[in-house]
């Protein structure tokens, strides 16, 4: 036997596996070595292939974060404490879960996604989200499936078909897999799964949808009544830094779409826009810089690390097997290996445990508004005085040449530094 043709019409590619391998266990009473069934694709009625479905997109994004609160000598972090950036918005290789799964939903043709996140981490989204989708913050006392509910019915009024995502893991979806699965039950929910455990994922119909009943439900399964659909995609929950590295490397070597957002300078090695490695610094593939980061001389990056964007490492320094999250600066002559590293937190994979640094000559964050910042306090103050009369504190006058650096001289100050660190 080369081949059979089997016809089934079943939900998933999953179903159709095991359809295939029971029915010919039962045609041979026995099992049939070296079987791998191959799904080819859907037959589709002339009435399904005509139908088109507008479809919107509601992306739920919580306050979950990778690292955890650390010990700062005599308790954990309170409450207080500024908020973590959540694990939706982390950079990964160049980009945030939550910017690549707007991006493929884009692709998919969704045409409007709306992004639902707490007002107090409505920062942390990035402007290229923003172009995406619209982002609507939500009051910290509302109720999040009333407000979804509002949401549903307000913003997806010309949708019939509305996909409700908690953006909390990294997933490898097909849409239109999902949403073919949908019609063809004819279902009013349906929910998708990975490994028999049920996704915060659904595809609802707009004009029968109950948000409240879905989201107050959580992780359990859905009602008898909801169709299933069983992801075979790659799936990582994010749920500790652990995770985070294992996607890393998952997407160097090949194990998932997820893609390095740079350009490939040579083998294994990205380097995103507006990067600056120094010519004395070493890059072993695979691994990835992001955009605007610094890797300054006699630095090493290597075995699958990653530095994110506007990152520094300064001379000197080993980066091994490790993630540098976005914004993070480490100091010169250290040896980080096997961590992911978010500002001043140290999450340490073998060991599993999470410090907190407080030196900032090993490791800081690096304040987002830094130049505007210095913009502002070299800004000359006006003082008002009476009658309305405003005084500018005089300045020096200095010519606008002495602003302007050659690029030699701006070289030459860059070696410097270099050889000052080095020191």
């Amino acid at each position: 036997m080369e081949s059979v043709l089997i016809l089934y019409s079943g939900p998933s590619t999953r179903d159709f596996r095991d359809a295939c391998i029971a029915f010919l266990d039962a045609l041979f009473d026995e099992p049939v070595p070296g079987f791998q069934p191959t799904f080819v694709g859907w037959l589709t009625s002339k009435r399904y292939e005509e139908h088109t479905v507008s479809v919107s997109a509601i992306l739920l994004v919580g306050n979950r974060s990778i690292l955890p609160a650390t010990w700062n000598g005599s308790s954990f972090e309170s409450e207080s404490a500024p908020a973590e950036t959540p694990a939706a918005c982390v950079e990964v290789l160049g980009a945030s879960i939550l910017e690549r799964t707007c991006a493929n939903l884009q692709n998919a043709g969704v045409a409007k996604i709306i992004v639902a996140i707490d007002e107090s981490l409505a920062g942390f989204v990035s402007r290229s989200v923003r172009k995406k989708a619209t982002v609507v913050p939500l009051s910290a006392g509302s109720n999040e499936a009333q407000e979804v509910d509002r949401l549903v019915r307000f913003h997806t009024n010309r949708a019939n078909t509305v996909v409700l995502m908690r953006v909390n893991a990294y997933l490898d979806f097909d849409l239109a897999d999902i949403l073919r699965c949908h019609q063809f039950h004819g279902a009013r929910t349906t929910r998708v799964y990975d490994d028999d455990a049920p996704l915060e994922f659904w595809v609802i119909n707009s004009s029968e949808a109950n948000c409240s009943e879905l989201i107050s439900g959580g992780s359990e399964g859905g009602s008898e009544e909801d169709a299933r659909y069983f992801l075979s995609g790659y799936v990582n929950h994010l749920r500790t830094a652990a995770d985070l590295r294992r996607l890393v490397v998952d997407a160097f070597r090949g194990r998932c779409r997820l893609k390095p957002y740079g350009r490939e300078v040579r083998p294994g090695v990205w380097i995103a826009e507006g990067a600056r490695v120094h010519a004395c610094a070493r890059i072993v593939a695979p691994a990835f810089i992001g955009r605007k980061a610094n890797v300054c001389a006699s630095s090493l990056i290597t075995r699958c690390s990653s530095v994110e964007g506007d990152s520094t490492i300064r001379s000197g320094t080993t980066v091994d097997d490790s993630s540098i999250l976005a914004r993070t600066w480490v100091g010169a002559g250290l040896d980080v290996s096997h961590a992911v590293i978010d500002g001043s937190k140290c999450a340490h994979l073998t060991r599993d445990v999470t410090v907190q640094i407080n030196d900032p000559k090993l490791l800081r964050k690096i304040d987002r508004w830094r130049f505007l910042k210095a913009l502002l306090k070299s800004t000359p103050q006006v003082r008002q005085q009476p009658g309305n009369i405003a005084i500018v504190p005089s300045v020096s006058a200095v010519p606008a040449a002495a602003y302007v650096n050659s690029s030699k001289e701006q070289y030459d100050n860059w070696e410097s530094c270099n050889r000052q660190a080095i020191t």
